[in-house]
């Protein structure tokens, strides 16, 4: 992209055509942040509901959400170190959120799970997604 831009710089359309292509970049950028922090939002949802109802869903569920939560955090670009350093301090925040709550019943567990996983799922193919078929 860049060398495309340094070969038309110097006509006043290529000025033209270089602002514009950075300005696209900029924006572009700036929905990818905000989409990688849904992903990472919805993927800490998820994790809770899935400890929490880790007796109904089984613990399976649960290290299922905590990749999900390693993989968002991977998404914004941390070292997989920190990542998952990351990951541990948001599942230990899990588990004593999970501590003030009253147990759930195993029908609201599985609704709730199932809409999480969606959302979870829905906000990754959004990450995933080449940049001309996100909605905007």
């Amino acid at each position: 992209m860049f060398r495309k831009v340094a070969m038309i710089k110097y006509t006043r359309a290529g000025c033209l055509v270089a602002i514009l292509v950075l300005l696209t970049t900029a924006a572009s950028g700036e929905q990818f942040d905000r989409s990688v922090t849904a992903l990472t939002k919805a993927s800490f949802a998820n994790l809770k509901v899935a400890y929490d109802c880790r007796h109904v869903l089984g613990i399976a569920r649960y290290h299922e959400a905590y990749i999900a939560v390693e993989n968002a955090l991977r998404a914004t670009g941390l070292p997989t170190d920190v990542a998952m350093a990351a990951a541990e301090d948001l599942a230990k925040e899990a588990r004593a959120s999970s501590l003030r709550m009253p147990d759930r019943g195993s029908q609201n567990c599985f609704t709730t799970f199932v809409h999480t996983k969606k959302d979870l799922d829905r906000r990754r193919a959004t990450v995933t997604a080449p940049l001309s078929s996100q909605p905007k």
